[in-house]
């Protein structure tokens, strides 16, 4: 089962910001992966600093993946306020109500003015802030439980 997993502009930024000193994106996709094989995952980690990269791989690559954890960064977006609206549209037009989908922030969005969780209607989507490095393990984990669980609901 593939877990594809989107990190938008920002990301060495935000890390800075949070002060995340001994963390790096490079760190952040060494646990990823690390975790994905852990539990028989298949990680399809990607970061990018063009925040229309990241709305194209939602359009192209949901179908394929078994789950999404989405960390999406907007704050070097060229245009901040349409960056958000896209991804929610990407999402609620790609997004099979039943994939299992996490939005990961490494610090807490809601007092952080730079970056707003994502609301999509279409899909059922969790929300892990503030963890920092360990957010993304903890999304991974709690992906892989929704991931079994269907598979059981689905084979009974």
């Amino acid at each position: 089962m593939k877990v594809l997993m989107l990190n938008g502009p920002g990301l060495a930024s935000a890390i800075q910001q949070a002060g995340y000193d001994q963390v790096s994106p490079e760190l952040i996709e060494q646990a990823c992966i690390r975790t994905c094989q852990d539990l028989a995952l298949e990680p399809d980690f990607r970061q990018s600093a063009d925040d229309l990269q990241i709305v194209q791989w939602l359009r192209q690559d949901l179908a394929s993946a078994s789950a999404l954890l989405i960390n999406p960064l907007s704050t070097q977006a060229a245009d901040a306020a349409s960056y958000p609206a896209a991804l929610v549209r990407a999402l609620d037009e790609h997004a099979p109500s039943t994939l299992p989908i996490i939005e990961v922030h490494l610090s807490n969005p809601f007092v952080d003015a730079q970056s707003q969780p994502l609301r999509p209607s279409g899909c059922n989507v969790g929300l892990l802030c503030g963890f920092g490095l360990q957010g993304y393990v903890l999304a991974i984990q709690a992906l892989h439980r929704q991931l079994a669980a269907s598979s059981e609901a689905a084979s009974s």
